[in-house]
C-alpha cells in the first residue's frame, strides 16, 4: 500500500505535468498558423499578471477593435487551425459565458470558482463576460461541450456560448487580476448526456 507522502508526490507530479500542457498563439483571429506556443498556465499567468494590460483595457474603452489581438486555442496545440492539424489535446475546454445571454453572470462567479470541476475563472476580453476552464476527456471534446453546457444551465441558470464547442475555438487574450485557478487539480468532466435509443 502506498505511503500518504507516495500520494502526494504522485499528485504533485500530475499537476506539474498538466501545467506543461501547451496551447498554440496566434497573432491576431484571421491567422492560420500561430506564431508561437506557450503553456496553458503561462497564459492564465499572463492573463494575471496584466501582460495584455493596456492592449485589452484599449478595447474595454472602445479604442481599439478587439480582431486586433492576440488569441489562442485554449483546447490545444496545433500545427494549422484546423481540426486535422491537432498536435495535441490540453485536456481542457474553455466555455464563455456572455454578458449579452447572462445580465447576471458575474454574480455567479464565485460559485463558478467554488464548482469542484472548475480549472479556472477570468473575465473575457470585453470586461463583461467569464471565461472558465474544465478539464475533459480528449477523446470525448464534444459529448463534454453538451454535457457542461446542461450542467452550467441546470446549476447556475446560465447560457453557454455554443461556439465553444470547437475544438480550434480561439480565445482572445484578457486581462483580470483577480483571475482564479484551482491549486489542485478538479476532477475531469464526465457528466455526458444520454444518446437516443432507436
Amino acid at each position: 500500500m502506498a505511503c500518504p507522502d507516495s500520494w502526494y508526490l504522485s499528485g504533485l507530479f500530475l499537476l506539474l505535468n498538466f501545467t506543461m500542457i501547451n496551447c498554440s498563439i496566434f497573432k491576431t483571429h484571421s491567422e492560420t498558423v500561430p506564431r508561437a506556443s506557450t503553456t496553458i498556465d503561462n497564459f492564465l499567468d499572463n492573463v494575471r499578471n496584466g501582460t495584455w494590460q493596456d492592449p485589452v483595457l484599449k478595447v474595454r474603452n472602445n479604442k481599439a477593435d478587439k480582431a486586433s489581438l492576440e488569441c489562442l486555442t485554449l483546447s490545444g496545440e496545433f500545427s494549422k487551425r484546423n481540426s486535422q492539424s491537432l498536435i495535441k489535446h490540453s485536456g481542457l475546454i474553455c466555455i464563455d459565458i456572455d454578458v449579452k445571454d447572462n445580465p447576471e453572470v458575474q454574480s455567479k462567479r464565485q460559485a463558478l470558482m467554488d464548482d469542484k470541476y472548475t480549472y479556472s475563472v477570468f473575465t473575457s476580453t470585453g470586461g463583461y463576460g467569464l471565461a472558465i476552464l474544465f478539464r475533459i476527456d480528449p477523446e470525448r471534446h464534444l459529448d463534454a461541450f453538451f454535457g457542461l453546457s446542461k450542467y452550467i444551465a441546470d446549476t447556475y441558470h446560465l447560457v453557454v456560448d455554443q461556439s465553444c464547442k470547437d475544438v480550434t475555438r480561439l480565445r482572445y487574450v484578457s486581462w483580470d487580476p483577480d483571475l482564479y485557478k484551482a491549486d489542485k487539480l478538479p476532477p475531469i468532466f464526465k457528466h455526458y448526456l444520454e444518446k437516443p435509443k432507436f
